[in-house]
């Protein structure tokens, strides 16, 4: 068995037709080439499977032979390992759905959707308030301006600021782009030194002293800050960094910008083996865990959009709020006539868990 081909280290992308798809260039090129390969590749560093293959990825996700991964014991296991105290983390992972299965998850969810309908209304009326400003100023004049930094983020902290009551403040640059849940839930969380650790866990501390409220609908909006919103901004950013790259110095109104959000921040659907199972020529043991790579999607004839939000008792949850913040995105800049152009794009380092850039600079001419 052979080692998955996977990036570690930022990457800098030219402008081209590929520019936000660099990060994860290798993958895409074994993802094609498993079509006709091995069901699964072992990748020895990390210690997990990757399944590449985009049906026997989507096969996995729809398996009941596969469950969700309990994200919540593996802090509890990371902290024993490390001596590290972890409480304030995992407190927030433990009123995540996404770090439980079964009963457990299904009320999470329950409480989760309460909270985004509490404030969808409201949320949504200040993202477009802002977008409207935004566009009129980063894309109605030329210059220069950061995608992520100047338009992307700004959206996102005001939806979700809005959404969670919280103030914008907590949801500082800073973890969007070190990813304190991202760096703790790596699958080479075996790396962590014990300071690094307890730095991230006292990012966490300082998010969840700003909220308001109390215990559980706390860490949920903690969860939310910390995670959804991440994955938020990478998703629009990703997508449009490629709609962009695609039509370089072409027109905002000659942009093909899709109905519906195209791209996610998620690379990889993690998901843990439940009994020894054979898949293919591959022996695949009670534990292991198998990682489902969503991008391979790109390699079908019909993408399966839902896939990227989740399917069955793991779809996303905020799903309709994207695709309608996206449908606003869109539609505004549709009616720009100025033509853009992107350069100078970098992304977080890869800790197979969100592809998220973090610059990435456009020009804009009039």
């Amino acid at each position: 068995m052979s080692d998955a081909k996977t990036e570690s280290t930022r990457k800098q992308a030219a402008a081209d037709p590929s520019a936000s798809d660099a990060l994860l260039a290798g993958l895409y090129r074994s993802a094609r080439a498993a079509a006709d390969g091995p069901g699964l590749i072992w990748n020895a560093q990390i210690r997990c499977w990757f399944a590449l293959a985009p049906e026997l990825a989507q096969s996995i996700l729809r398996s009941d032979a596969f469950a969700m991964r309990q994200h919540h014991l593996v802090i509890a296991d990371l902290a024993g390992r490390k001596g590290v105290n972890l409480d304030a983390a995992a407190d927030v992972l433990a009123a995540s759905p996404l770090s439980h299965d079964g009963a457990v998850h299904q009320e999470l969810r329950r409480d989760f959707a309460r909270l985004i309908l509490r404030n969808t209304d409201a949320a949504l009326r200040a993202y477009q308030a802002l977008l409207a400003e935004l566009v009129s100023e980063r894309f109605a004049h030329s210059g220069s301006f950061e995608l992520v930094a100047d338009f992307v983020r700004p959206l996102a902290k005001r939806l979700f600021a809005t959404l969670t009551e919280v103030p914008e403040s907590c949801f500082s640059d800073s973890l969007a782009s070190n990813g304190c849940f991202s760096q703790m839930l790596s699958t080479s969380v075996g790396t962590f030194s014990r300071q690094r650790l307890q730095a991230t866990n006292q990012r966490v501390e300082e998010v969840c002293a700003q909220i308001n409220g109390e215990g559980r609908e706390k860490h949920i909006k903690a969860s939310v800050i910390l995670g959804v919103y991440q994955g938020f901004v990478g998703a629009f950013a990703n997508a449009l960094l490629c709609i962009i790259a695609r039509g370089q110095g072409q027109s905002l109104q000659s942009l093909p910008f899709p109905e519906t959000l195209p791209t996610s921040a998620i690379p990889f659907a993690d998901r843990i083996c439940r009994t020894d199972i054979v898949i293919g020529h591959t022996r695949v043991k009670a534990g292991d865990i198998v990682l489902a790579y969503l991008g391979s999607f790109d390699t079908l004839t019909e993408v399966p959009a839902p896939l990227l939000f989740g399917t069955g008792a793991h779809a996303c949850i905020g799903r309709p709020l994207a695709e309608r913040c996206w449908t606003l995105l869109a539609a505004a800049l549709r009616h720009q006539p100025g033509a853009v152009a992107v350069a100078d794009v970098a992304y977080r380092d890869l800790d197979y868990t969100l592809v998220t850039p973090v610059r990435a600079s456009v020009r804009v001419t009039a």
